[in-house]
């Protein structure tokens, strides 16, 4: 994405059937092929939705908190796609497992399982719902912020923004009450340290530098360690970036946070509800009173996600990836045929040809 002129990036480009399969073909399945991930579909003509959904620091695509909406949406008839995202689950060593060297791979993956959700196949399309929890939010986020193919949020009927961090946190807020002067030194040379912060972070990526909320003990794919210093440095980068572009985010979108979350900071959530672009009618916030990080685990938070997600696909304000892109397989693949019959034809007459020049050339 890096490589795309930026006016390039900009142009407007109509998704149809064959372009996604084309940079799925070309460019994402690799990616996804690099990555654990599992698919549930209903019967086709049963099926009300394709619903993403993408799991947060430190966790996994078959962790509690997945497997319990998966299940309240499958109830409903919707497909469900899931992905283990790069440095977790099973994406992953153990050993790098946690260690988020780069958070551009997060994206591109968040990206790639949204377009094999597109990619239907289908007369008449169903509705494509992405919901992310904290980190995998803000990979969501950033996403939909950075798309150099295509503006793909029009495709989508409606994002859920589960406990997403716009700045990090992980209850250093905490520990800073104790040395205020130094928290002021800091925020005030920010611009000068970050640079700092990002060297040393590849020098010494393993330092703990942060708490993580208390997980499940008895998963063997979960994360359980301190967040690590190259860790929050990537996440500490992309975080700025997400609360810079949230103007950028048009699409109808519904935040959901806990108040006293001190892993992602609710009043930065709050000031992205008001600064996206989507319209007052279509976006929508929900906030739960003294709830911390990992709301996604109660049965009340799905609830509430299930009926806005309903309520969002009823509407009908996406945009169905044309049905023509279909057709354009059919007449490519004819084309390359006759191509090929044309040439296969032509063959003996050109050998014929240049035997006939030879021979003339001899006499």
């Amino acid at each position: 994405m890096k490589d795309i002129p930026e006016k390039l990036a900009n142009v407007e480009v109509e998704l149809t059937g064959s372009l996604i399969r084309r940079l799925l073909r070309e460019h994402y399945e690799p990616i996804l092929d690099e990555v654990a991930k599992t698919s549930r579909y209903c019967r086709k003509s049963k099926a009300k939705a394709n619903v993403v959904l993408i799991h947060g620091y430190s966790k996994h695509s078959q962790s509690s908190e997945m497997l319990q909406i998966e299940a309240q949406l499958q109830r409903r008839n919707c497909n469900v796609l899931k992905v283990d995202l790069p440095y977790h689950g099973l994406s992953a060593e153990e050993k790098e497992r946690g260690l988020m060297r780069y958070f551009f791979p997060l994206m591109q993956v968040v990206h790639a399982i949204i377009l094999k959700a597109l990619d239907q196949k289908r007369e008449e399309p169903i509705p494509v719902v992405v919901v992310a929890n904290s980190t995998g939010a803000l990979a969501l986020y950033r996403c939909l912020q950075k798309n150099p193919y295509a503006k793909i949020q029009k495709y989508i009927a409606c994002v859920v923004l589960v406990s997403m961090p716009l700045r990090l946190d992980h209850n250093l807020s905490r520990v800073l009450e104790k040395y205020k002067k130094h928290a002021a030194f800091v925020h005030k040379h920010q611009r000068l340290l970050e640079p700092v912060l990002e060297v040393v972070s590849r020098l010494w990526p393993d330092v703990p530098v942060g708490e993580l909320p208390e997980g499940d003990k008895s998963d063997p794919l979960e994360y359980h360690q301190k967040i690590q210093l190259r860790t929050a440095a990537v996440l500490h980068g992309a975080c700025k970036k997400a609360r810079r572009d949230s103007a950028k985010i048009s699409l109808p979108v519904l935040f959901v946070h806990g108040d006293a979350d001190d892993t992602a900071p609710y009043e930065d959530v709050r000031e992205a509800f008001g600064a996206v672009s989507t319209p007052p009618e279509h976006k929508k916030m929900i906030t739960y009173q003294s709830a911390g990080h990992r709301i996604l685990r109660e049965a009340q938070t799905v609830n509430d996600i299930i009926l806005w997600i309903e309520e969002r696909c009823k509407e009908k304000t996406w945009k169905s990836v044309e049905s023509r892109g279909l057709v354009d397989d059919v007449v490519k693949t004819s084309v390359l045929g006759y191509l090929f019959v044309r040439q296969l034809l032509r063959t003996p007459w050109n050998l014929c040809l240049r035997t006939w020049k030879k021979i003339n050339v001899w006499k």
